[in-house]
């Protein structure tokens, strides 16, 4: 991904990391140095005028952390999902619910998706 962004969303970005969700951090702690299957995850990292959750490089895949806002923007999240796979990216979008209930299988729903490409 080349910089395609302001210095004012890195900002943002930056100040993100710091406030993560608990599921940010909970998924942040299975994916950051590269402790899930050797790959690299960033945290937090601003495209154009977005800002990605976690984002795997190699592979274009970007994984979003929905929490109950998302309930009430689905729509938005369908746009932003359809203009990244326009760009040549894959969303996997994974609710709080999720990450609190059963790690491992959202370990494994993470892995599905990166490996079946």
């Amino acid at each position: 991904m080349h910089r395609k962004y302001s210095e004012e969303l890195l900002q943002v970005a930056r100040d993100l990391r710091k406030i993560e969700t608990e599921a940010e951090k909970l998924l942040w702690q299975v994916l950051r140095n590269r402790k899930f299957f050797g790959l690299k995850f960033r945290l937090q990292v601003p495209f154009d005028k977005k800002i990605l959750d976690f984002y795997y490089a190699s592979k274009k895949i970007i994984i979003e952390v929905d929490g109950e806002y998302h309930d009430f923007h689905q729509q938005e999240d369908r746009m932003r999902d359809e203009y990244f796979a326009n760009k040549g990216y894959r969303t996997l979008r994974i609710r709080n619910k999720e990450i609190f209930e059963d790690i491992e299988k959202v370990k494994d729903k993470i892995r599905e998706f990166i490996f079946k490409f």
